[in-house]
Parts: C-alpha cells; structure tokens; sequence
C-alpha cells in the first residue's frame, strides 16, 4: 500500500538466513513454507528485474539465494523440496505436524509440552476487536492480526492418526515415477475388451485392475 518494498533487510533474500531467523535468530518469526516452495520456481528468481534495495551490509537484493546442494538451480531446488514433501519419511511424520497446527497440539498444555506456544492475539477467539471501545488498544490489536496473522481454527482434539504408507514401494515401481516400467512386457498378458475404470493396491502389496465388472491380477503383481 505504501507503493514500494520494504527494508531489504526485512524480504526473503536467502533460504539459509530465512531458516535461521524462523528456528533460532528471531522468536517473532514464525513464517512457514507457502505451496510455490514445491512446484513454483519462478518466485525465486527476480526475473521483472525489481529493485529490492540494499542491505546494511551494501548488500543488493535480487534472487533468492539457495542452499548449496540445489547448485544455483531453482528447479532444482523445487524437485528436491517436492520429492522430499511426497516422501516415505513426510507420510509417516506427516500426522504430528497436523497435531501441531490444527490439532489437539496447537494450544493447551500439550501445547505448552511441544514448545508449541504463541502471543495470545495469535488464536482464534481470544479477543473480539469488534468489543473493544479503546481506539488505540483497537488499532494496536488489529495491527498485530495484520501483519503477524492468526492461527488456524483448531480442527481436531485428539491426536490425528497416523498416515498409511504400505504401497509407497509399489507405487514408486509405477510408470509416473519410472519411465522404464512403461516397457511392454516380455510375455503376452490377458487382454481385456472393457474400459480399466479403477486401479486398486492390495494390502498385501499387490495390484488389481477392474474393468467393468471383471478384476485382473497382473502376473507380475506381488499380490498376483
């Protein structure tokens, strides 16, 4: 609104000082990962050619500097953050993260146990703005909502369940995660004259195609 940037100290420059100020630096930092970090390269690179300005150090912002193992690469660093997003590891852990923002973690005494505590004006309901008569009480609360935001509403009350990852081995094994699988198959499979309208993984690893009102069990399949 005020028609220019703000202090070049204050942007997102650098994954490696953003990081540090969110998990060590700065207590009032609690930015977390937009969507972009997983499928946008684009907004880490300045490609309107803005001028950011210029730190105190003498500084010029303009790209966002990246970690060392995405070699200077924006496309790179996205590949990496999405595999690792859709990982083995993510799914398993995935439930304690939900626990922390929208569930029985987010605020109360398992909350003050997880280190997982905030400025009052941070949770929903606490205050009602519309109530308060002070004007500037009213502009001070309002101006904190404003530019440090709120929680989300507590969805869950009881720890969320953990996420099921029992087909992650077959399914890295399908053609979408490699491209050699899309090679035809050295003996001759059953042909099936009816339109494949669902794929389904079996718990013991195997894998089903149904079409129609027939199931076929690949051969090849675990489960087969």
């Amino acid at each position: 609104p005020g028609g220019h940037f703000d202090l070049a100290d204050r942007l997102f420059y650098s994954i490696k000082d953003a990081w540090r100020s969110a998990s060590e630096v700065n207590t009032c930092d609690v930015r977390e990962l937009i969507p972009e970090f997983y499928f946008l390269p684009d907004f880490l690179v300045n490609t309107n050619k803005f001028h950011f300005g210029r730190k105190q150090n003498g500084e010029y912002i303009d790209k966002v500097e990246l970690p060392p193992w995405a070699k200077g690469c924006p496309q790179e660093f996205i590949r990496v953050n999405r595999e690792a997003l859709e990982s083995d590891y993510v799914s398993r852990n995935l439930h304690h993260w939900i626990d922390l923002i929208f569930g029985h973690k987010q605020r109360g005494p398992e909350a003050v146990k997880a280190n997982n505590t905030f400025h009052c004006y941070f949770y929903e309901g606490y205050i009602d703005v519309t109530s308060l008569t002070d004007p500037l009480r009213k502009s001070a609360v309002k101006g904190f909502i404003n530019n440090f935001g709120q929680a989300p509403k507590q969805i869950f009350t009881k720890s969320h369940p953990i996420r099921h990852t029992s087909y992650s081995d077959l399914v890295r094994d399908t053609f979408h995660y490699n491209v050699m699988n899309l090679r035809p198959p050295a003996r001759h499979e059953k042909k099936i004259s009816a339109e494949v309208t669902q794929i389904v993984f079996t718990d013991s690893g195997g894998i089903l195609f149904v079409a129609g009102k027939k199931a076929l069990v690949p051969p090849s399949s675990p489960g087969g």
